[in-house]
């Protein structure tokens, strides 16, 4: 759990703040309601420098459920005042989010903050079934076959591997739809290399991005299947595009 803005309803008048609970949710509070960051509900509140504690404070008094709220707000304000400086500042225009459990996007006109997709999950079986149709189908058409890529041994025997770097990687990328959500509820503003929430994003990104590097299993899992799609249309529609296929 931890606090991440400071926030005045522009209407009702209120002081509140944005916090992430143990769960890993971006909630709003002002003591005496706690409501999810919506955009409807972000377009009422002002970002601000301060707020009145006290008042806070006493609302939740006598309210057992609300007293590691309470814990967060006494005990972290002091060092997040530390970064109250970077929050007074103004807001970087025009700031896109699209954040999906998919798909995470943060974009200004002039900055990508941050882009990444998750490729759904292979299946073995799949693969290894369009494998041995691309085997039948180039034997009966007298295609030469080279084994020089290793695919089938490749499946059979690094899928456990697979599996796991599967896991890590969602792992990791629910954490970055965590935090791309408390960015988006704090808002990126002007000066924002000493955003730590913003620093927080891009360091789960950076633990994503070897995931998609060349020697990366997941990368040779899905450089098999793309070949293997592509053998099997080719060889389906244009008996003749193929002399050599490289399983």
């Amino acid at each position: 759990m931890r606090l991440v803005n400071l926030c005045h309803h522009k209407t009702a008048g209120w002081d509140g703040f944005i916090f992430v609970d143990d769960n890993g949710t971006v909630q709003i509070t002002n003591g005496v309601g706690v409501w999810i960051p919506t955009p409807h509900r972000m377009e009422t509140l002002e970002i601000v420098a301060a707020i009145d504690t006290s008042r806070i404070l006493e609302y939740m008094a006598g309210h057992p459920e609300r007293e590691p709220v309470a814990a967060l707000l006494q005990g972290e304000l002091p060092d997040f005042r530390q970064d109250v400086e970077y929050l007074a500042g103004p807001m970087i225009k025009d700031v896109r989010y699209e954040i999906s459990d998919e798909h995470i996007r943060i974009t200004s006109p002039n900055t990508c903050f941050v882009d990444m997709r998750l490729d759904g999950r292979l299946e073995r079986e799949s693969l290894l079934d369009i494998y041995h149709q691309v085997l039948q189908m180039a034997k009966a058409q007298r295609v030469r076959i080279s084994y020089s890529n290793h695919m089938k041994r490749t499946l059979m025997t690094k899928w456990e591997e697979y599996e796991s770097s599967i896991a890590a990687r969602a792992a990791l990328f629910r954490h970055l739809v965590t935090q791309a959500r408390v960015v988006e509820a704090r808002g990126i503003h002007c000066g924002c290399s000493d955003d730590k929430e913003l620093s927080l994003l891009t360091d789960i990104r950076s633990q994503l991005m070897p995931y998609g590097y060349r020697n990366s299993i997941l990368f040779r899992i899905s450089s098999i299947a793309s070949q293997l799609e592509a053998l099997q249309r080719g060889l389906a529609h244009d008996p003749d595009c193929h002399s050599m296929i490289v399983l």
